[in-house]
Formats: structure tokens, C-alpha cells, sequence
């Protein structure tokens, strides 16, 4: 009876802490993981800042999310071509696999030629991570990043009909805390005018 009646206050002590927790968000104004915003690449300097709070200690990956339409062929074998088919597990730095050009051309066709680069378009992000005490920000890392390639894809958004395929910008661990991260493009991408590319945070799945 006693074993049964610790896993019971065990099960209402984890039950509470997911109710409270619940409740902090609906009055929390700044939210936990994923938060997602959406970026310009077509010129140099701009900039998206994403404030949030972590509530888990843990690693928490930030990536650049290009969407596409899914009902569009063309439009999602533009979107490929842009961001590759080499896969990289952390900001264009840990090569995963390496793709053929034969296999990219098999699903590309007449969008690419002999000199395309499965890395896809390089795009340099810096990332610059801010903890949030008080009225202060405190520097926790600035990293230049080279994204490349790609880490996942799929995922419908059903409201609007989008897919997506997603690259790694860093992977940080992150303690308890209210934080900011900054994302720069420090280069000119004038291909990408129109293209529906997201900033994210997002905890490791």
C-alpha cells in the first residue's frame, strides 16, 4: 500500500508541475521553444531578433526553415535546389552524408548542370546569443555561421498548404532563463527574393 501510495503522489506531484507550468505560459509573455520568425536574405545587415525563455536545461538547435508549396513541383524543386542535398548535423560544419550530383540531378533535371554543389547555396548567418537578466543582456556565444545543406524535411502546414526543409544554423546549450537570439545575414542573396524562409529555436527532438 505504501509503494502504491508513493507512485500516486509521485504521478500528482509530475500532474501539478505540468498544470502549473501550463498556467505560466497562458501568462508568461515570453514564450518557450519553438519560436519561429521569418527572415529577409535578399540584403545585407538585416537582422531578426527571437526573444524566449527555456524552462529545461538542455541543447537547443537554431536553424533557418524554408517553405515551399506543396501543390507547386517547380516551387519545391527551387526550394532543394537552394538548400542542397548534402546533410550536416550542426551549422554547415559536421558533414552527415554526402549526396551524388547524379542523384540531385535525377530530381532536379534542367534546374541544375555539372556545376551545381549538393552543399546547395552557402548562406552566412551570425548568430549572437543574449541572456536576459533584468534589464541587462549578457553575451552568452557569437558564432558565424555557414549554413549549408540540410537536417530536416517535411512537415505540411496545413492552413497554408507549405512543406519545409530546414538547416542547422548552431546547436547551444541553454541553462534556465529568458533569452534572445540574434540572426544577421551579413551577405546579399537577391535568388531568394520571394522565398518564404523562417528563423527558429527549437529544442532537440
Amino acid at each position: 500500500m505504501r509503494e502504491v501510495a508513493a507512485i500516486t503522489m509521485i504521478w500528482l506531484g509530475s500532474l501539478f508541475t505540468g498544470l502549473v507550468d501550463n498556467v505560466s505560459d497562458i501568462f508568461h509573455s515570453t514564450p518557450r521553444p519553438p519560436v519561429i520568425m521569418p527572415i529577409d536574405l535578399t540584403k545585407a545587415g538585416n537582422k531578426v531578433e527571437i526573444k524566449f525563455r527555456i524552462t529545461d536545461p538542455s541543447s537547443y538547435y537554431f536553424r533557418l526553415e524554408f517553405r515551399y508549396d506543396i501543390s507547386n513541383k517547380l516551387d519545391a524543386k527551387k526550394t532543394r535546389k537552394i538548400v542542397g542535398y548534402n546533410v550536416y548535423s550542426s551549422g554547415g560544419i559536421d558533414l552527415k552524408n554526402l549526396t551524388s550530383y547524379e542523384h540531385a540531378k535525377r530530381d532536379l533535371g534542367d534546374l541544375i548542370d555539372e556545376t551545381y554543389n549538393c552543399d546547395g547555396t552557402v548562406i552566412p548567418i551570425d548568430l549572437t546569443v543574449y541572456k536576459i537578466e533584468g534589464d541587462k543582456k549578457v553575451e552568452i556565444t557569437q558564432r558565424a555561421c555557414p549554413t549549408r545543406g540540410w537536417n530536416t524535411r517535411g512537415g505540411v502546414y496545413k492552413e497554408r498548404q507549405k512543406g519545409h526543409i530546414s538547416r542547422y544554423v548552431s546547436i547551444i546549450h541553454l541553462d534556465k532563463g529568458k533569452y534572445e537570439a540574434v540572426f544577421v545575414s551579413p551577405q546579399v542573396f537577391p535568388e531568394l527574393e520571394g522565398r518564404d524562409i523562417r528563423c527558429e529555436s527549437h529544442d532537440l527532438i
